[in-house]
């Protein structure tokens, strides 16, 4: 079984503004959130059955340190 990570325009846009809203309540913070979201997608990418599958074909992975 093969799967691809993908992600959307707006998930990038949402991941941007999320970096910033992070960085304006503690200076660094949203790019430690950064960290820890490549991180996530690193995992999913080499083990994508370690998500809760939500959808058909769609994936959940969550952040543990960032709601």
């Amino acid at each position: 079984m093969s799967f691809t990570l993908r992600s959307t325009p707006r998930a990038h846009v949402d991941i941007r503004d999320a970096r910033d809203w992070y960085n304006a309540q503690s200076d660094g913070l949203g790019d430690q959130l950064g960290v820890e979201l490549d991180a996530l997608l690193s995992r999913i990418a080499g083990q994508p059955l370690i998500c809760r599958e939500i959808y058909t074909k769609l994936r959940r992975g969550v952040l543990r340190r960032f709601p």
